[in-house]
């Protein structure tokens, strides 16, 4: 059964997003034994990840991309750069049903790293 893509169907958050800001030095993280906790709206601020999914899907994350990883996706990242930074924004879904984890390259990078700076302060 082919995974939802987030920008198509109707959604709902179904409890308060946990935001803040990161970063990580130059490094290899190697593929979880478990997926991720919930889904995940990322602009990234500075540097570069190339990500790997365990279904075979791979995206390079650079500077002012917004990426989505879908709840329970497995996952390996590799950090090409000496500093990776970026905002995440952390919820879930009230439908539970597999999505698929994307990168997104917006046209207002200005304006798309100020809402999710305004989300941080909140």
């Amino acid at each position: 059964m082919p995974k939802k893509d987030i920008t198509i169907s109707e959604l709902f958050i179904c409890e308060k997003p946990k935001v803040y800001r990161g970063s990580l030095p130059r490094r290899i993280i190697p593929m979880r034994t478990e997926g991720r906790a919930s889904d995940g709206l990322i602009f990234i601020l500075e540097g570069r990840c190339h990500y790997t999914f365990d279904d075979g899907l791979t995206f390079t994350a650079e500077k002012n991309d917004v990426l989505y990883l879908a709840n329970s996706a497995l996952y390996a990242m590799d950090v090409d750069c000496d500093r990776y930074e970026f905002f995440v924004v952390n919820f879930t879904f009230s439908d539970p049903e597999p999505r698929q984890s994307a990168v997104y390259r917006p046209r207002d990078k200005a304006g798309t790293e100020q809402l999710f700076a305004r989300l941080c302060t909140r």
